[in-house]
């Protein structure tokens, strides 16, 4: 793996704000989801919960700005 300008090792990183396109490995369907998403975005489940889900949004931003 290369090494970055700073010495870390780089990593790919996927765009937070952005959507990626899921592919049930079983079934073969895709869907459109955020790229930091929870379960339920993905398949019926309850996952992340009533009480983190709504904080989604604030997540994909912070983690956003960190990567600028």
């Amino acid at each position: 793996m290369a090494s970055s300008s700073s010495g870390n090792t780089a990593v790919q990183r996927l765009d937070p704000l952005a959507a990626t396109t899921f592919v049930n490995p079983v079934s073969g369907t895709q869907l459109a989801v955020n790229t930091i998403s929870g379960h339920r975005d993905w398949m019926a489940t309850e996952c992340p919960g009533n009480a983190f889900y709504p904080k989604l949004p604030a997540l994909r931003e912070k983690v956003a700005s960190h990567l600028r």
